[in-house]
C-alpha cells in the first residue's frame, strides 16, 4: 500500500515507512514540519496512526523508518530547457518522458551533441513562460499573449482554466512542456 501527501515543485520532508510489505511514505512543507528530521519522522508516525488505528498499538520498532529526506525545490528555467532539449534528443527516459526510447536508440557522437545544442539553443529562443504551473505561466507573464485576453475565461471572479488551456490547444501554435523544473509554455507559431 502506498499513501502519499505531496505536492509537486515544493520544498519538503518525506518520510518513508514500513510494516512487513506495506510502505507508506508521507510528505510534508516545511510549514508544518521544523528542519529536524526527528519531527519530520514523529509527524508522518502520528498520521500513519490516525489514518490506521491498527499501528497505533504497535510498538515503535515494529514500525520501521526506512527513510526521512529533505527534497529540496528544483525550480529552474534553464534546467527546464536543458531538460526538454535532452529528452527530445533521447538522453532521458522517466515518468515526464513523451517519446520512451530502447537502451542504445541514440549515439552520443559529435552529430547528437550538434543536435542537442541546436534543440536546446531552439527552446532558448522560443520559450513564452516559465513557472510551476500553467496557470501561473498565464497569470504572471509580464506582456500578454497575442489574442489572449484572460477577461474573456473569466465568470464570477474566477478563470475556467480548462477553456483556456482547450483554445491553446485548438490553435495548435504553441505546446505545454511539463519538466521536473517546471512547466515550459513553447512557441510553436
Amino acid at each position: 500500500m502506498f499513501d502519499s501527501i505531496h505536492s509537486a515543485f515544493d520544498s519538503h520532508w518525506r518520510v518513508t515507512l514500513q510494516h512487513g510489505n506495506r510502505l507508506w511514505t508521507y510528505s510534508f512543507p516545511l510549514s508544518l514540519v521544523t528542519f529536524r528530521r526527528s519531527d519530520a519522522e514523529l509527524r508522518a508516525r502520528m498520521l500513519l496512526s490516525n489514518s490506521a488505528p491498527e499501528f497505533a498499538s504497535l510498538p515503535r520498532e515494529a514500525v520501521r523508518c526506512l527513510s526521512v529526506r529533505y527534497m529540496q525545490d528544483v525550480f529552474c528555467r534553464e534546467r527546464a530547457i536543458a531538460w526538454a532539449a535532452l529528452n527530445d534528443c533521447g538522453a532521458i527516459r522517466d515518468q515526464y518522458t513523451r517519446h520512451l526510447l530502447g537502451p542504445g536508440d541514440t549515439p552520443r557522437d559529435d552529430a547528437w551533441r550538434s543536435e542537442l545544442r541546436h534543440v536546446h539553443q531552439s527552446y532558448r529562443d522560443r520559450v513564452i513562460g516559465h513557472g510551476r504551473t500553467r496557470e501561473e505561466i498565464l497569470t504572471d507573464l509580464d506582456n500578454d499573449p497575442p489574442g489572449l485576453d484572460l477577461r474573456l475565461y473569466t465568470s464570477n471572479g474566477s478563470v475556467c482554466w480548462s477553456d483556456v488551456f482547450a483554445d491553446i490547444a485548438k490553435a495548435a501554435m504553441s505546446e505545454w512542456r511539463f519538466t521536473p523544473y517546471g512547466v515550459l509554455w513553447i512557441d510553436n507559431g
